[in-house]
Parts: C-alpha cells; structure tokens; sequence
C-alpha cells in the first residue's frame, strides 16, 4: 500500500506539470482522468486495438480532438479462437483443457477504425503508404 501512495503521488505531480504524457489506454483509464485533461488525444494504430480499449479514452476524457490513426486494411485486432485453430485430431487435447471457440472472435476482431470506415465517419485518408509494399525491408537497409 505505502508503494502504490508513493506511485500515485508520482503520477499527480507528472501529470500536474506535463503537458504531453504516452500511455495505453488501460493505464489512462486508472488516475489519469482525475489528474490530467488532454486537449488531444491519439490513439496510434487504431485498427490493431479491439474496439473495447479504444472505447476507454473516450469513456475517460473529454479532448478538443480525437485522432486516429492506422490502416484498418493492413492491422486488425488480434483474437484468439481456440476452435479456429483445432483439428479433429486434437479434439481430446481441446476437451483435456477445457479449451472451447471464442463465441465473440469475430466481433472482437472489428476495430473502431473499421467500424468507422463501414459507416462512413472516417473523413481524412492518407493517400500513400509506404508500410505496405512487397519488399519494404529494402528500404531501411539502404
């Protein structure tokens, strides 16, 4: 207990004088919002978080701007589905464990980024990417 006093008054004096903190959103969501009040927030690679923990910052804070950034084409959440990956052959290793299908993989595999681009909210695109090509390890070893 007398560790986590002297973490929180680490973070109150941090967050008191900073003016620009880098988080997750599962830190942000625990004193943050008590102690600091972002204009903006980015959320970097967007379409690789689950859409659960990009709804914490927006449950959490009230900024002049939210950005988002990332290709919902290119990453998207990872989700485990035991039932994806068993083959009849191991049924009993699946039994033996208790193992069973993610009932909400596929739901959980949708980003808010996706789901943003299949309403039509997303209203700003980058036209290049240079993430994305056959090769690109190329490039930096130049």
């Amino acid at each position: 207990m007398a560790l986590r006093n002297l973490v929180y008054r680490l973070y109150e004096q941090t967050l008191s004088e900073a003016d620009f903190i880098c988080t997750t959103p599962v830190a942000a969501a625990t004193r943050f919002p008590k102690l600091f009040k972002p204009q903006i927030v980015f959320i970097d690679e967007a379409p690789h978080a689950r859409e659960a923990t990009s709804l914490i910052p927006i449950a959490f804070f009230e900024p002049k701007v939210w950005i988002l950034t990332g290709d919902h084409l290119q990453t998207r959440p990872y989700v485990a589905n035991v039932g994806a990956y068993v083959s009849n052959d191991s049924q009993t290793t699946v039994e033996k464990y208790r193992l069973r299908t993610n009932p909400w993989a596929k739901q959980l595999a949708v980003s808010t980024m996706e789901r943003a681009q299949h309403v039509h909210a997303v209203e700003h695109h980058l036209l290049i990417n240079h993430r994305a090509f056959g090769n690109l390890q190329a490039l930096p070893s130049r």
